[in-house]
């Protein structure tokens, strides 16, 4: 015998096992089988409970977008690369957007500069 948790989206009633004002959001099953019934009385599966591994909800989601990687994602900083960013963000103004022309300059990420101008002590941001 196996034993399914099932989680619902929203309480239900739970036929004649509980109260008819009792709702519940979460049950713990016990099964010999797992049978799949579709349109009334056509089983579409059946299999003894022991071989499921996992029982849930398949997301109806898009696929998420890998992010595009930068042009020097993940390689060592040069020094004149340092340094050259150090010149750019001390004459240059300190917003959002500069940060972003740098990471297109550079051919980073964002975050990346942020990381080095953090670490060089040019800005004190989390």
């Amino acid at each position: 015998m196996g034993k399914f948790r099932v989680r619902f989206t929203e309480p239900q009633r739970v036929g004649d096992v509980m109260p008819p004002d009792v709702l519940v959001s979460e049950v713990v099953v016990e099964a010999d089988r797992l049978v799949l019934v579709r349109e009334g009385t056509e089983v579409q599966l059946d299999v003894g409970a022991e071989t499921v591994a996992e029982l849930r909800p398949v997301s109806e989601e898009a696929p998420r977008k890998t992010r595009e990687r930068a042009m020097n994602d993940g390689a060592a900083w040069t020094e004149h690369e340092i340094e050259s960013l150090r010149a750019a963000w001390e004459t240059g103004p300190k917003t959002a957007a500069r940060v972003k022309e740098l990471a297109s300059l550079h051919g980073r990420s964002v975050g990346a500069i942020r990381s080095r101008l953090k670490a060089l002590g040019l800005v004190t941001w989390s």
